[in-house]
């Protein structure tokens, strides 16, 4: 299995991580004419779910394209969205396939009964990794790569390679050395957070979360668009820091 890991810098952001991705690619044909020819399409949960799968949680993810099998887990408090500008890239040649993680996008709700680790994530897409055929390569931003690596510990004879980008895989940085460690900087800003979201602030919360990473201030440059989406999924902040 081939690995290719990117060298983690301060304030990521989805753009980047497709942009990176797809840097080696050829360059595409106009966007229209791959839109024309490789749609993305939703799969998600339904009773007629195109995969027919016994389970009582179904994932939801985008698809495009044909060829070999490529899946991409997006970072936190971001989506399968995080992806479309690479899926559209490299359709023509891959069958690219961008699901949702628990509480983001159209996935399925952030269990409140429990904690939810990364083998969890990873159950969740079994279903996305076996439709995209053997072997297959796995791209993973942040939260997202975490996610990569443990499924790629399940799978090792299954996945070709692997393209992480800031891996949060933070229980490795404790494992080296116990707290104060390099991860103090996020458990605090989590700390503050959760502390806004008891408060019913979702707007300081998601302040404290996305300024830690992208810097002081980046929150209130956020487009008001966006703000939304971005600020339902940091609720499930106080997961995210646990792995």
């Amino acid at each position: 299995m081939a690995a290719w890991r990117h060298t983690p810098r301060q304030g990521p952001s989805s753009e980047y991580s497709s942009q990176v991705a797809a840097r080696n690619c050829k360059k595409p044909p106009p966007l229209a004419e791959r839109q024309a020819a490789f749609p993305i399409k939703w799969r998600e949960t339904s009773a007629d779910s195109v995969m027919e799968i016994m389970t009582t949680i179904l994932p939801s993810f985008r698809e495009a394209g044909t060829g070999p099998g490529v899946v991409c887990l997006h970072a936190n408090a971001s989506s399968s969205r995080q992806w479309r500008g690479l899926m559209e890239m490299l359709a023509a040649d891959y069958r690219v396939l961008a699901a949702d993680a628990y509480g983001a996008g159209k996935g399925p709700p952030w269990p409140v009964d429990r904690d939810v680790r990364l083998g969890d994530e990873v159950a969740l897409i079994e279903p996305i990794l076996a439709r995209a055929g053997r072997p297959f390569s796995l791209v993973g931003h942040s939260y997202g790569a975490a996610v990569a690596l443990i499924a790629a510990l399940r799978q090792p004879r299954s996945v070709k390679a692997l393209a992480l980008y800031e891996p949060t895989l933070f229980s490795v940085v404790d494992a080296e050395s116990q707290s104060p460690n390099d991860v103090d900087g996020i458990r605090n800003a989590v700390a503050l957070a959760v502390t806004a979201l008891r408060a019913d602030d979702l707007n300081s919360a998601a302040q404290y979360f996305i300024d830690f990473w992208m810097g002081t201030g980046a929150w209130a440059q956020t487009p008001e668009q966006r703000r939304g989406p971005i600020a339902a999924s940091i609720a499930n902040v106080a997961g995210w820091a646990k792995h």
